[in-house]
């Protein structure tokens, strides 16, 4: 099968392979990249202030915007109620203003399939 719509590979496929201006860029079995992903979560929070990296709740890779002020970061299961905690007391103090956890995405499921750098 041949598509674009990462619900009918989730839904369908056993293994995929992707490919980017026809070269291949990525060969993995649906399962495999699921296992390791369904045990990750993206927390999303918007702050007032930069943010160092070692002030940042422990985590498996945080990417900052700084125009934005907005920091994607993938936590373990794990690693979520210390993050809660921390959101907390930074609600708290003011320093972040807005935030959301949730499963990883389809997207980052599947290898990053847009693009966007």
């Amino acid at each position: 099968m041949v598509t674009h719509n990462l619900l009918e590979v989730d839904q369908y496929a056993d293994r995929y392979l992707l490919f980017d201006k026809g070269t291949l860029i990525k060969d993995a079995y649906v399962r495999k990249s699921l296992e390791k992903t369904l045990i990750q979560m993206h927390l999303v929070l918007f702050s007032e202030k930069e943010f160092e990296m070692q002030e940042l709740p422990r985590n498996i890779g945080c990417i900052l915007q700084k125009g934005e002020l907005r920091y994607d970061i993938t936590l373990s299961q794990e690693q979520v109620v210390d993050a809660m905690i921390w959101i907390n007391e930074k609600i708290s103090s003011r320093e972040v203003t807005n935030y959301s956890l949730s499963p990883q995405t389809l997207e980052n499921t599947y290898g990053g399939l847009t693009n966007e750098k």
